[in-house]
């Protein structure tokens, strides 16, 4: 996991979501092997949550990189917060 990619709140969820995933993938070669394909699908199922937790977590990610450097474009320009904030 490339821990730039997210924010630091959610990296602790990420994690998670990366642990998740790995021990999905071990049991889906467990019930693969064993015949078990119906179980396998369930658990290949549940990755996919996982990936779009992750996914999610890295859009927000994003989205906040976007806000930052218009921030920080709106600092340069000599433009205060409270302005930008004024003017909704």
């Amino acid at each position: 996991m490339r821990k730039e990619n997210f924010r630091p709140q959610d990296k602790t969820n990420v994690q998670k979501e990366h642990d998740c995933i790995n021990d999905l993938q071990l049991e889906i070669r467990s019930h693969i092997e064993r015949g078990n394909y119906a179980a396998a699908e369930l658990c290949m199922e549940d990755m996919i949550v996982s990936m779009k937790e992750i996914r999610k977590y890295r859009k927000s990610k994003k989205a906040h990189d976007k806000m930052v450097g218009v921030a920080k474009m709106f600092t340069e320009r000599g433009i205060k917060a409270d302005l930008i904030t004024a003017a909704r």
